[in-house]
């Protein structure tokens, strides 16, 4: 069931309910998994249409790209999902050769965002690639356009802090025409960031 109050002429009732929604069904959704998204067409589309809608145009794969390389089993991705809807959904790169998993995207369904969902897909992630080394690249700070935008970044830095990455000291790189700095699930020398950063996008 959903309550909410009503007011004549209140243009935010349906983001209340939907907001209200997301809070109630976070707490009832215990059965949540990791749900692998397939490489035919349709599979494809809706995740260019995920990651055209959540990141800046700089930062997306071309489609031809994106759809190559999942063809080619170089790139994997899953929902967090019920069953019913999905949640999230995070595109990721197992490299063997360095014992890690790559993250290029991870996101929140908009009208789940704030809930917990991150959290609980970033855990999960985690536990399913046990004994692997979960890296993934956030913003710079620093060269943020204004001061809203440093704090953005340095709320998802915070973020991903608290689901037990660690900034990789001394490591910055230029990537989709920013700089980025390297999170990891375990303190790792720059060095070493570095070198398996060779092995990531060889």
């Amino acid at each position: 069931l959903i309550f909410y109050s009503y007011r004549p002429n209140n243009s935010s009732k349906k983001r209340r309910i939907v907001a209200i929604y997301a809070v109630l069904h976070h707490n009832s959704c215990m059965d949540c998994f990791l749900q692998p998204i397939g490489n035919d067409d349709s599979d494809l589309a809706a995740l260019n249409r995920h990651i055209s809608r959540d990141f800046p145009a700089n930062e997306q794969l071309p489609p031809f790209i994106l759809k190559r390389m999942f063809r080619k089993k170089l790139l994997c991705a899953d929902y967090l999902s019920d069953g019913r809807q999905q949640y999230a959904y995070i595109i990721y790169h197992i490299v063997e050769a360095c014992n890690t998993a790559h993250v290029l995207y991870f996101a929140i369904m908009p009208q789940y965002r704030g809930s917990g969902y991150g959290t609980r897909t970033l855990n999960m992630f985690k536990s399913a690639h046990e004994g692997v080394s979960v890296m993934l690249e956030v913003e710079e700070p620093e060269s943020a356009r204004d001061g809203a935008e440093k704090q953005t970044r340095l709320r998802r830095i915070s973020f991903y802090g608290r689901c037990g990455f660690n900034l990789a000291d001394g490591v910055r790189m230029q990537l989709f025409s920013m700089r980025m700095l390297i999170m990891a699930t375990e303190p790792l020398p720059g060095q070493e960031v570095k070198e398996r950063y060779v092995n990531v996008y060889r």
